[in-house]
């Protein structure tokens, strides 16, 4: 038994351990001016098969060897980064208006609607689409918010630095 569980560990340490060797690997391709390679980014991850900026989407970005996922981050009333794209949530959610407007657990009530339908999938936090991506996926963070202290804020907690770069069409933000 013991046999077995080192043999279990041995496998978890050697995943986590090549999963982050790849971001690194991305990320020193990504910086390489000289590089020759073509590196595969996702605007909205995986959008055309699920829905964008969901945690699935990532998933599928990850699973298809994506190399950056592009992902849009708005801040909740209180102060919760989360994942969306538009000014108002009418088209992306089951509901309406703001979504800035709103608190993290008014969000957590709505649906995420792709295509037109409701799915069962929910809005999903920053800290949730970085930890999936971690080790995986450099992100490219789009900041649809002038609330940043928040976002880094996250960043910087789950130690993401090196695996995240910005995007705002406002250089003053930036």
């Amino acid at each position: 038994m013991q046999r077995y569980l080192y043999t279990i560990l041995l496998i978890v340490v050697s995943f986590v351990v090549s999963a982050q060797q790849r971001a690194d690997l991305i990320k020193r391709t990504f910086l390489d001016a000289s590089s020759h390679e073509v590196l595969v980014a996702s605007h909205r991850a995986t959008h055309h098969v699920y829905p964008e900026n969901s945690l699935k989407a990532i998933q599928a970005s990850i699973n298809l060897g994506v190399d950056i996922i592009e992902i849009d981050v708005k801040v909740s009333k209180d102060g919760i980064p989360f994942l969306m794209h538009d000014r108002t949530m009418d088209r992306t959610t089951n509901g309406k208006g703001d979504p800035e407007e709103l608190t993290w657990d008014e969000l957590q009530q709505l649906s995420i609607v792709d295509k037109g339908k409701k799915t069962s999938y929910k809005i999903p936090s920053l800290e949730a689409a970085l930890e999936l991506a971690d080790g995986k996926i450099l992100v490219d963070l789009d900041l649809k918010t002038d609330r940043v202290d928040k976002i880094m804020a996250v960043v910087k907690r789950l130690d993401m630095k090196e695996s995240v770069f910005f995007f705002d069409s406002d250089y003053d933000v930036l």
